[in-house]
């Protein structure tokens, strides 16, 4: 479920440059060409949607590694069998998020 991330751009809901972004790109017929490329799966989640044939992921909050790491966890747990995620940054300032199936 993360393979729609694979060569995406990554923009945040209300982000003013995706909608330029997606207006040049119908002008011009920029696409995901599937001879060159792996095809992509689209997201629709309430953490992030994609736009597949353009390669473009948006998320709906900011796209910090603790967010990111929530939306895989989110869209891998019922695809996995993952038990748990920690995110923890460097020892500097030492963040971390967890994510425990139940």
């Amino acid at each position: 479920m993360v393979a729609p991330f694979h060569h995406a751009t990554l923009f945040q809901e209300g982000d003013p440059l995706l909608d330029a972004v997606l207006a040049v790109y119908k002008k011009e017929g920029i696409s995901n060409d599937p001879e060159h490329c792996v095809p992509l799966k689209k997201i629709d989640h309430e953490l992030a949607w994609s736009y597949p044939e353009y390669r473009i992921v948006v998320t709906k909050k900011v796209s910090t590694c603790e967010n990111l790491c929530e939306l895989f966890y989110a869209l891998l747990k019922d695809n996995m069998p993952i038990k748990k995620i920690t995110f923890r940054s460097s020892s500097m300032n030492a963040a971390s998020k967890e994510f425990t199936t139940a």
